[in-house]
């Protein structure tokens, strides 16, 4: 039975491919959490946000006193801002983008094509408003920033999770040309080798008090990725399910209608000296050998095709570059649990040899 024996190998493909899924997207999800750059956030250890004019801290002054501090390796604003592009022949459309002043490369700002901007007349755009308005590295971007026009050249695109992968990336010079006295309110911080950083951020809200107010740079990413993950899980889990399932009721319809089919031939091996035990076990067996074929290809098909799927299915949310990392004991894990399945799903209905 070729064609069942096929149809049963694809069946264990799709549901150990949905089980790669359920262990594996959620987990690159939280590492990727780690390291927040590679959902288009910066890496800061720290972020600081600075309280006010009332409290005698300008961005300047504090910029300053960051940037000289030894336990501090490096530091750049990382304010969200509203900015509108106006295209020829289109409505203006507001845009959020992010406002940096300091050290890009450091702080983790990563960049899919070409480079971070590096004066007031440079930008770089996230990847899905690149895409949707045709712009390529070199194009001018028609900026309004405070009501005024500010063309800006882009230099770099990036991917990045927030906003559905749309923004824009500007150095605080392009936004001086337009407000001389904006001046940036949060910033991140890549603390020193060794540097502990709750004890970091206590020691910097106890000598500036109201002035700044200090968390860990990633609370806001994982808040965010907390919140998806655990609706991932979930629904993923739930297909999972629902493919194994789907096997499960093929393999038993599959097992009945071969014993039906070979009931002549159970009947010789056992009139040879097969106890019942032992044809149990030969349409197990059987089973067991076409769903391992299934499981195989279907965890090759994983490593293959899931960078590529992913990348994909996650491009409408701005990560054309999914950062999958395997979670490579959980994989293994599953393999002994989808072949049992499949293997007492065969096991169940050869009861009817007994007959």
């Amino acid at each position: 039975q070729k064609r069942r024996a096929v149809l049963l190998a694809l069946s264990v493909l799709f549901s150990t491919l949905a089980a790669c899924l359920a262990v594996n997207l959620d987990h690159s999800f939280l590492e990727a959490g780690k390291d927040p750059s590679l959902l288009g956030f910066d890496s800061a250890d720290v972020r600081v946000t600075r309280g006010g004019r009332r409290f005698g801290m300008r961005h300047d002054t504090l910029m300053s006193i960051l940037e000289q501090r030894p336990d501090v390796a490096s530091v750049a604003t990382s304010d969200f801002m509203e900015g509108e592009l106006l295209v020829e022949g289109e409505r203006a459309r507001a845009m959020i983008g992010t406002l940096v002043a300091g050290d890009m490369e450091e702080l983790g700002y990563r960049n899919l094509e070409g480079r971070n901007p590096e004066g007031g007349d440079e930008v770089a755009v996230a990847v899905n408003t690149a895409r949707e308005y045709g712009f390529a590295i070199g194009d001018t971007f028609p900026m309004y920033l405070a009501g005024q026009s500010v063309p800006l050249e882009i230099t770099g695109i990036y991917q990045t999770l927030n906003n559905g992968g749309t923004g824009f990336r500007i150095r605080l010079e392009a936004m001086r040309r337009a407000n001389p006295l904006h001046e940036p309110t949060v910033y991140g911080l890549m603390l020193a080798p060794g540097v502990d950083r709750q004890a970091f951020m206590e020691t910097l809200e106890a000598e500036y008090g109201e002035a700044v107010d200090a968390q860990e740079g990633d609370y806001f990413v994982r808040t965010i990725l907390m919140t998806v993950v655990n609706g991932m899980r979930v629904s993923n889990g739930f297909l999972a399910l629902v493919f194994l399932a789907a096997a499960s009721i093929l393999i038993f319809n599959a097992t009945l209608m071969s014993l039906a089919e070979n009931r002549r031939t159970f009947g010789v091996l056992k009139t040879v000296g097969m106890t019942p035990y032992q044809l149990r076990a030969s349409v197990a067996i059987g089973v067991g050998m076409v769903s391992a074929l299934g499981i195989l290809l279907g965890l090759l098909s994983w490593m293959i095709g899931a960078p590529i799927g992913l990348s994909f299915l996650f491009t409408g949310l701005g990560l054309v570059s999914f950062p999958l990392q395997n979670n490579l004991i959980g994989t293994l894990i599953l393999v002994p649990i989808v072949l049992g399945f499949c293997l007492v799903s065969a096991w169940w209905p050869s009861r009817r040899l007994l007959e």
